[in-house]
């Protein structure tokens, strides 16, 4: 029969209390209460605070602690608004010079790219790349195809950009994959499908990872490699998708939201061998953007469209760890039994006190 020391190498230890700080994946036989014991990882998805701006389709860099989103479409013009996030709220960053929507992005809040989009009201298809420094965006060198709906990832001196539509909505899509080194574009070995919209990347430019979700009128669960040159045929998503969103590494890919046909809060993660079901987003959303330089524990996911025709401000943050902690949040209570104002207060959440007051009927007045 096979023993714990056999698979991990080491003894299960035997203790009379339980460790203080136990780490994670640790074990231990406590032979007080004789249990075997050990701590496991948590994952949930939690409540944090909204973006400045509600919209989908923008692009997204970044970790959890320091991100960056920009573009997006809005009722009207898209905007050129960006937003940059410290790990607790989000304020106002510089503005786009090309104000775009369905656009990629990668990098890292102070050294930011992003690519291609479909401009509005004009509706013209924009090969635009521009760099952000942590507080202005630069125009540089565009991309040889222009294209939206497209997917990238790597770094501002070291990204790939791939797929898309190079047309107006409709019409022809493309498999075109090019490299940037920082000032400017080449191309490199195709994508292995042509129906390439509308999908995912994640890693680095020597070590990518692309999940193609269809066209509008298809849906598509193949994942392809890509190693620097070449892209490879990976293992399919567990369900059809498109207009999701991706972050991480080929190793370390999170999927998250999308349409399956419908809207969708489901998530799946990639450990470079197979596909796995995580907890689902809080709210069902579709075309919203997520931090690009993700680790396997943690990231946001931020704005976005819940039902078809809308656009949101709401962010979610995933955690993975031995000890998640979430945000708390308020819940509705029992009504009081008279609307007043201005009285006293006391006691706690189980035994609460108020008196005085004025009834809420009655005029305001100051003295």
């Amino acid at each position: 029969m096979t023993t714990f020391k056999e698979i991990r190498g080491q003894l299960i230890r035997k203790v009379s209390t339980d460790p203080t700080n136990p780490l994670e994946g640790q074990m231990w036989y406590n032979n007080t209460i004789g249990l075997l014991k050990g701590v496991t990882t948590l994952e949930a998805w939690s409540s944090a605070s909204n973006n400045v701006v509600a919209t989908n389709a923008s692009a997204g860099a970044g970790t959890q602690s320091s991100g960056l989103t920009f573009g997006g479409t809005t009722p009207g013009p898209a905007p050129t608004a960006t937003s940059e996030y410290n790990g607790l709220g989000w304020a106002v960053g510089g503005t786009l010079n090309t104000g775009r929507r369905s656009l990629s992005g990668s990098g890292t809040q102070t050294a930011g790219l992003g690519f291609g989009g479909y401009t509005l009201p004009s509706a013209g298809v924009s090969n635009a790349t521009e760099e952000y420094n942590g507080t202005a965006w630069t125009s540089s060198n565009n991309l040889n195809t222009a294209r939206w709906s497209l997917a990238g990832f790597g770094i501002q001196t070291a990204s790939v950009a791939f797929g898309g539509h190079d047309n107006v909505p409709g019409s022809t899509q493309t498999n075109a994959t090019e490299e940037y080194n920082g000032s400017t574009w080449t191309s490199g070995n195709n994508y292995l499908d042509s129906r390439a919209t509308g999908q995912s990347g994640t890693g680095i430019l020597t070590a990518g990872f692309g999940a193609n979700a269809g066209g509008p009128a298809s849906l598509s669960a193949n994942t392809a490699h890509y190693d620097g040159t070449n892209w490879t045929a990976s293992v399919d998503l567990p369900a059809t998708r498109r207009a999701m969103t991706a972050a991480g590494t080929p190793t370390s890919t999170m999927i998250a939201g999308g349409r399956s046909p419908g809207i969708v809060a489901t998530c799946f993660k990639f450990n470079g061998t197979a596909w796995s079901a995580i907890p689902s987003l809080g709210t069902a959303r579709a075309n919203a953007t997520m931090s690009s330089q993700m680790p396997s524990t943690a990231t946001w996911f931020s704005q976005g469209e819940p039902p078809p025709g809308t656009n949101t401000d709401a962010v979610e943050e995933y955690n993975q760890s031995a000890s998640v902690v979430t945000q708390g949040a308020w819940a509705s209570g029992g009504s009081m039994t008279e609307g007043r104002g201005t009285g006293g207060d006391c006691g706690i959440q189980t035994a609460g006190l108020v008196f005085g007051g004025n009834p809420i009927s009655a005029p305001y007045t100051t003295n």
